[in-house]
């Protein structure tokens, strides 16, 4: 009896690594979808929360955008070409958004911080004019996100059916596994990108100051609570829905 050629063994490994690795990302991009939520519902989760999960939320976008990195090289490629379409173009715009909004939201709610930096030893101002742009910049967060599932809802819904009956997804013709040099090298380019724009508030409001210290205990104002904490976290999630749906609707007439 004849056994299975190379060729059907590489057919059939690489069928099996897109399932695990499309499987892996869904999983992925759920959590963060769930941590981002909750980082909109402050008085759900509490400041200490909100804080912790600011941090700890650095490493999965990291990894998020190293998993999307064939995607975001073949963006950046096609963008002033002929093979470029004005979707992928304005789907490339939107996420550069998204990703210089959260963070500078990140960055913003660090050097503000009332619980996690302290509890490591550093202890920072809470400057007024650093915790308006935070709170200003949860509004565009909350928007090119919303953007952000309406551009790749059929990828979201495609995936989600394809794992629930477990499909086998064709392979992907891009390769998957780069090798640790350019791994390396990409993490290290998608941290200079976050460092770059976290210089942004510095050049426009300056480094916290004294001068505009706030005066009140944020700790106890934003104590995670049933109520407003639910309805809080409630409305975030019907603002992305809404806003998703809608998005998702006039994207596909219009792109």
């Amino acid at each position: 009896m004849k056994g299975p050629t190379l060729a059907k063994i590489r057919r059939t490994w690489g069928t099996t690594y897109m399932n695990y690795t499309r499987k892996f990302t869904l999983t992925l991009d759920t959590l963060l979808l769930v941590v981002c939520l909750l980082l909109l519902a402050p008085r759900f989760s509490g400041l200490r929360w909100h804080e912790w999960l600011g941090v700890a939320v650095v490493p999965p976008i990291v990894l998020h955008l190293l998993l999307s990195w064939s995607w975001i090289a073949g963006a950046f490629r096609r963008i002033f070409s002929s093979e470029g379409t004005w979707r992928g173009r304005i789907n490339l715009l939107l996420n550069l958004a998204l990703f210089f909004f959260f963070v500078v939201e990140l960055v913003t709610g660090l050097m503000i911080s009332q619980v996690s930096l302290p509890r490591l030893g550093f202890h920072m101002l809470d400057d007024s004019a650093w915790r308006i742009l935070h709170n200003k910049l949860t509004t565009w967060v909350r928007l090119t996100l919303a953007f952000h599932l309406a551009m790749n809802w059929k990828w979201i819904v495609t995936t989600i059916a394809g794992v629930a009956r477990k499909a086998r997804f064709a392979m992907a013709r891009a390769r998957w596994t780069a090798g640790w040099v350019a791994t390396s090298a990409r993490t290290i380019a998608i941290m200079a990108a976050m460092a770059a724009v976290a210089a942004f508030p510095f050049w426009l409001r300056g480094a916290p100051t004294k001068a505009r210290l706030l005066h009140f205990n944020e700790v106890e104002m934003f104590r995670a609570t049933l109520f407003p904490g639910v309805p809080n976290l409630a409305a975030q999630m019907l603002a992305l829905i809404v806003i998703a749906y809608v998005g998702h609707r006039w994207l596909r007439v219009r792109l």
